[in-house]
Parts: structure tokens; C-alpha cells; sequence
């Protein structure tokens, strides 16, 4: 098994955005902190809780245009052509509004990670549980819905690692990862207002 090496321990220690971490909870109501941060459509709230070995990262943003930010998540080929780290997508298996989709995803210090997931579209949502990858759980959900101040995405990930040490890896990943999809989304499909 290979050492991690000194660049990817640091860029775990240093993420690439700063981020004000705030307790807002306590383990008996699920929620451990809340960070909050400057991204290029705004200021931003991720909620961060735990299930079991999993981290849970959610949160909530504003989007001008509702359907493209369903369009986004929702259809393979606009996925890899607005989320810089995707570089291949392939869905197959449709029965209802069910599939299966093959993601490879370029990440610095990985490389390829190549992952399959169940995905269900419903209306604005879409779910997706991992099938087979790297990691032992990576499940999700990618709601769009409308409110009197325009639409706005909930977006929720779980993900958790096979082996206890990959997990502050996994963790990082999905920090820096969630922020890219929430930067172009809102680089796409308009920041919104708020």
C-alpha cells in the first residue's frame, strides 16, 4: 500500500477555500457544524453531520433558471461538459425513471476514479446511490424547487470511505468537489438572487 504523499497531506490540511467553521448542533440532533463561506455566487452555508463512519454535506443555494440546473445533474452529456473534474459519463439500463451511470472523475492527487451509480429523476430530484467505486457509500439527492424568491437547489452528499483511513481523503474530496458543482451551476444556470 502507498504512503500518502506530503503534497496531498497538505492540500487535506490547506483546503483551497477558506471556510468559518461554527458548532450548530450536537451528535443527539444529527448536526455537528456548519460552515460558512465566500464563493463566486455568494455567500454560502454547508451543513455537515454524520451517519456512522459517513460525512453528510448539504446546502442550499439560488439558481435563476430552474430547469437548467435540473439539466445540469440530470442529463450525462451536460454534467461533463459544465463539471470541470468529470471527464466521461455514460447511462445505461433505463427501466422507468430509473438508470445506471458510469462517471470517471479526474481528481488532483487521485487520478481517475471510475464509479457507477443507480440514478432516479423525479420531476426536480435526482437521487443516486453508489453501485460499485472507490469509496463504500457516495448517495446523494439534487433537488430544485421553487420559492417565492426564485428557485433554489438543495444538494445533499454522503459519502464514506472502505477503510477508516481514507475517510479524511474522501471527506476533503468531497468538500472541494460539492463547491466546484455549486459554482457551475450557478455560473450556468445564473447565481439568483439572495
Amino acid at each position: 500500500m502507498k504512503r500518502p504523499s506530503l503534497l496531498l497531506i497538505l492540500a487535506l490540511a490547506f483546503p483551497l477555500t477558506a471556510a468559518d467553521p461554527t458548532p450548530a448542533g450536537t451528535p443527539e440532533d444529527g448536526i455537528f457544524e456548519t460552515e460558512r463561506e465566500e464563493r463566486p455566487g455568494g455567500k454560502m452555508e454547508w451543513t455537515i453531520s454524520f451517519a456512522g463512519k459517513a460525512e453528510r454535506r448539504a446546502v442550499t443555494f439560488r439558481v435563476t433558471d430552474a430547469a437548467c440546473a435540473v439539466e445540469l445533474l440530470g442529463d450525462p452529456d451536460v454534467m461533463v461538459e459544465a463539471v470541470p473534474f468529470l471527464h466521461k459519463a455514460v447511462a445505461s439500463g433505463h427501466s422507468g425513471n430509473q438508470y445506471e451511470l458510469a462517471l470517471t472523475e479526474r481528481f488532483f492527487l487521485v487520478g481517475d476514479a471510475h464509479s457507477r451509480y443507480r440514478r432516479t429523476v423525479q420531476g426536480q430530484k435526482i437521487s443516486w446511490v453508489l453501485l460499485e467505486g472507490r469509496a463504500l457509500r457516495h448517495d446523494g439527492t439534487w433537488t430544485v424547487k421553487s420559492t417565492p424568491d426564485g428557485p433554489v437547489v438543495h444538494f445533499v452528499n454522503v459519502i464514506e470511505a472502505k477503510n477508516f483511513l481514507h475517510q479524511a481523503l474522501l471527506n476533503g474530496i468531497q468538500k472541494r468537489s460539492m463547491g466546484i458543482i455549486v459554482d457551475a451551476t450557478q455560473e450556468r444556470c445564473g447565481a439568483g438572487v439572495g
